[in-house]
């Protein structure tokens, strides 16, 4: 069992205040990464996309498309998205 580090209430709190922050602006960066890959993937045949993906974007294509997803979501009147975050129960 390891020892309890105890840190200033005031560190946490600004701390997880970043964190929130941070989450905010790499949700907001991959909807406009997404809204990116729509619009190219508007212009390109599938295959095309794929490998523009593949190997111009370095990313897997089940990543380009949860991406895609994620745009089309925050771009609908549904409630705003974040990624992968879901709000804790405590």
């Amino acid at each position: 069992m390891s020892p309890q580090v105890m840190m200033p209430a005031a560190e946490l709190h600004e701390s997880a205040r970043r964190v929130r922050l941070l989450h905010q602006m790499a949700t907001e960066h991959a909807i406009d990464i997404g809204r990116e890959l729509i619009r190219i993937e508007a212009n390109l045949s599938h295959r095309a996309f794929a490998a523009w993906v593949r190997k111009a974007c370095e990313l897997k294509m089940r990543t380009a498309r949860e991406l895609m997803k994620l745009a089309r979501g925050a771009d609908s009147n549904t409630p705003p998205v974040a990624l992968r975050s879901q709000p804790s129960q405590a």
